[in-house]
């Protein structure tokens, strides 16, 4: 990213990363996370499903 001196000022180009590397990170650690999400949901899941058979089959 360059910086304009002129009298107006401002930045010149796009505030993105060069290359597109920071693109890739992101996607990766927003994949990674997601997977962590969605295993934890499913350990809930279960254990609420769990939970409740045991309160409800007692005769």
């Amino acid at each position: 990213m360059c910086w304009d001196n002129s009298a107006k000022g401002g930045r010149i180009g796009g505030g993105a990363v060069s290359g597109g590397g920071g693109l890739d990170k992101t996607k990766t650690i927003a994949s990674s996370g997601f997977k962590k999400l969605k295993t934890g949901s499913a350990i809930g899941f279960r254990w609420v499903k769990d939970k409740y058979h045991k309160t409800t089959n007692k005769h």
